[in-house]
């Protein structure tokens, strides 16, 4: 495999929708949630701008009173909902090969997530590639979400990175180009295949083609997460 023929070295990796399935609709299942009742609880937690709350890392008891707030009559199924994130997250299942690929390749890896800790605590088995990444910045832990320059700059700072010798891979426009704006080049994730292919453009390197159901799944069916 050859190495990087350029200046960057490091690979910043976003979680959800990149590295990371997200299904809120299996939450609704496990928690028997149907028709009305849903739509409440929906309109009061993941369709709520206060949902961004948990991911600032701010009291879960305060945000959910927000929320209950939000849709008062849902009460009882809002807590129910809030009570366990566990199941809602899966690791897709080209993670572990192109991050090894990747370290081969002489970069090194890291996380930037938007993420909250009852997820992160819920779905520990699911996040255990994270010990093979140089380094993970959850926006939980610093009180700070992407978009905000902010969060950038605590993991360029955190791990003694320049900007310019990064490059940063999420799913979303705005998260990308907030990066951009602090001199980190980015790559709007479509899928694996999409996004590797860039990055081999980017560094002028080859990286093994990974085929995997996970990669196929995207192509085929546009798969999206919340």
């Amino acid at each position: 495999m050859e190495k990087v023929k350029n200046m960057i070295g490091n690979v910043i990796f976003d979680l959800g929708g990149v590295l990371l399935s997200v299904d809120w609709e299996k939450r609704f299942q496990q928690c028997h949630l149907t028709g009305e009742k849903k739509e409440q609880v929906g309109r009061a937690t993941i369709f709520n701008p206060d949902w961004l709350l948990l991911d600032k890392g701010l009291p879960e008891d305060m945000i959910a009173e927000k929320m209950i707030r939000k849709e008062p009559e849902a009460e009882p199924e809002i807590r129910r909902f809030l009570e366990s994130f566990s199941g809602v997250i899966r690791k897709r299942d080209y993670v572990e090969t192109w991050i090894r690929n990747l370290k081969n390749a002489g970069l090194n890896v890291y996380v930037l997530s938007n993420f909250c800790q009852k997820a992160a605590k819920d779905n520990r088995e699911e996040l255990g590639f994270l010990t093979e990444m140089d380094g993970v910045v959850f926006s939980y832990e610093t009180g700070m979400i992407k978009p905000e320059r902010e969060i950038y700059w605590h993991l360029l700072n955190e791990y003694q990175l320049k900007p310019e010798e990064c490059v940063f891979i999420d799913d979303r426009v705005d998260n990308i180009e907030a990066g951009e704006r602090e001199g980190i080049r980015g790559i709007l994730f479509t899928s694996q295949g999409q996004a590797s292919a860039e990055l081999e453009k980017l560094l002028q390197i080859k990286l093994e083609k990974i085929d995997t159901v996970d990669s196929r799944k995207e192509t085929e069916t546009g798969e999206s997460t919340l």
